[in-house]
């Protein structure tokens, strides 16, 4: 289980490095190492310092946000966890990045989909097993976000009647 994780973020961290500019994305890794279910708030502030809190806690980096929600020691985004547990982080691109670069290293077609009832062509792809899911628009051919939960290994932690 954990290789399969660390598997798939090798190859998310790979995916981001930009072949054009030689220069890689140094947001990516630091994502990555937000671990929903395990990691606390201090491991966040640690890799993105003091973000905007609110409901959520949020980072505005780059062309790029950050969001970060934690638990509140009860059940939290059908999650729970301890206190101060992060629970869900999202990272949105404001400029949103080919499809095919997320396609080249991610297969799509082996994860679970579930259309958007609100906007067309707007698809969420879920790798339970790993805990990721992607947020693409296949009419537009856009990567638009990437969200991390708890993974497949925790699900014992799912509130119960979820």
């Amino acid at each position: 289980m954990i290789l399969a994780r660390l598997i798939i973020i090798i190859s998310f961290v790979l995916l981001v490095v930009s072949p054009l500019s030689g220069q890689s994305d140094p947001l990516i890794p630091k994502f990555f190492k937000i671990s929903p279910a395990v990691s606390k708030q201090v491991d966040v502030e640690r890799l993105f310092g003091i973000g905007e809190s609110g409901a959520a806690t949020w980072y505005y980096i780059d062309d790029r946000s950050v969001r970060v929600k934690y638990s509140d020691g009860t059940c939290t985004a059908d999650w729970l966890t301890p206190k101060g547990t992060v629970v869900e982080a999202a990272m949105k691109f404001k400029n949103y990045k080919p499809l095919s670069e997320l396609t080249s290293s991610v297969r799509l077609d082996r994860l679970r989909e579930k259309k958007s009832l609100d906007v067309d062509g707007e698809r969420y792809y879920f790798d339970d097993k790993a805990g990721i899911r992607y947020d693409i628009n296949k009419a537009q051919m856009v990567w638009m976000s990437v969200e991390l939960y708890p993974s497949e290994k925790y699900k014992k932690l799912r509130c119960k009647g979820d």
